[in-house]
């Protein structure tokens, strides 16, 4: 791992069998660094589930429909 995930990691302790919160942080992703240094992005599960929920609200999808999407919805 480099520095920046080691730095997350460590100061991150995750639980197992414990339920998650909307705060909790579901996923990390990595900046391209086109203005410099690659910086970490944390994503919080609410924060996704909101994205989620704006993009099939714009969508105009349904419980109904089946969606198939190449790109992230993050």
């Amino acid at each position: 791992a480099n520095n920046h995930t080691s730095h997350f990691a460590s100061s991150h302790h995750f639980e197992p069998n414990v339920p998650s919160l909307a705060s909790d942080h579901a996923l990390v992703l990595f900046t391209s660094a086109t203005s410099g240094t690659k910086k970490i992005v944390p994503y919080t599960r609410e924060v996704i589930v909101i994205g989620a929920v704006c993009v099939a609200a714009s969508w105009c999808l349904s419980p109904n429909d089946v969606n198939l999407n190449m790109m992230p919805l993050y």
